[in-house]
């Protein structure tokens, strides 16, 4: 491996996939993961989520972006991550064994976990949401056949969901984190556009720290990778704050 030019503790993978989970350590030093995916830790990082730190993932899947946080944020930070296949789950717990955060687990989804607990807030919300995965184009181009014009417009309304429920978990200071993998504006820049609208108590906020040193930042602050551009899946994601 190299170090990766655009983000800290990024790497470059010089070896094949076999070769480098190999190397990986039965500590677990080492994560495979997109430089879009890794941007969108740091974005949730910087700035700071307000103290006491605790963060709600709310699509965890297998925990990729919070592991990745947990690194990143102050020691103490307390993590939730709702995932409803108990599979990946265990993986996760398994991982978050070797962080100095706290990690909780919920089986379950988003709906499930709300209807628990309705009144839990978090300084810092994750919504990593399902999306059409455009953005994985280049390492999974048989992509291009398996997606319709329909598969956007089915999930669009799961992804608006998904942010009001998310929304409301989110104490007034803290932040709201949204991710898709993929380039389409409906499921990207749209989806802010439409939120904002509705929710005006929420405004986008300009990350700071390395990210801001890159050229993964649009002119709104928005994250934006590009394959041509910068090596990586094509990955969006916005830092929302609530001001009230």
């Amino acid at each position: 491996t190299s170090p990766h030019p655009s983000l800290p503790l990024a790497l470059r993978a010089d070896a094949g996939l076999a070769q480098l989970l190999r190397g990986t350590g039965e500590a677990g030093e080492l994560a495979i993961q997109d430089l879009g995916s890794q941007g969108v830790a740091w974005m949730a990082s910087s700035p700071a989520p307000l103290t006491p730190m605790r963060v709600l993932d709310t699509c965890c899947g297998l925990g990729g972006k919070s592991l990745h946080l947990a690194a990143l944020l102050p020691a103490g930070a307390h993590f939730t991550c709702v995932e409803p296949q108990a599979s990946k789950l265990a993986k996760l717990r398994e991982a978050a064994a070797r962080k100095r955060a706290e990690f909780e687990t919920f089986h379950g989804s988003l709906q499930d976990f709300v209807v628990e607990h309705p009144h839990k807030t978090y300084s810092l919300v994750l919504v990593d949401a399902p999306c059409t995965g455009l953005g994985t184009l280049r390492r999974h181009p048989e992509t291009r056949w398996r997606r319709k014009e329909a598969d956007i417009q089915a999930l669009v309304p799961v992804q608006s969901e998904l942010l009001e429920l998310a929304a409301a978990r989110v104490q007034v200071g803290g932040a709201l984190i949204y991710a898709v993998c993929t380039f389409t504006r409906e499921e990207g820049p749209k989806q802010i556009e439409g939120f904002l609208e509705r929710h005006p108590e929420f405004e986008r906020v300009m990350p700071t720290g390395p990210l801001a040193q890159t050229d993964l930042l649009d002119e709104q602050g928005q994250l934006v990778s590009w394959p041509h551009r910068h090596d990586a899946d094509a990955f969006f994601a916005a830092r929302l704050r609530r001001t009230q």
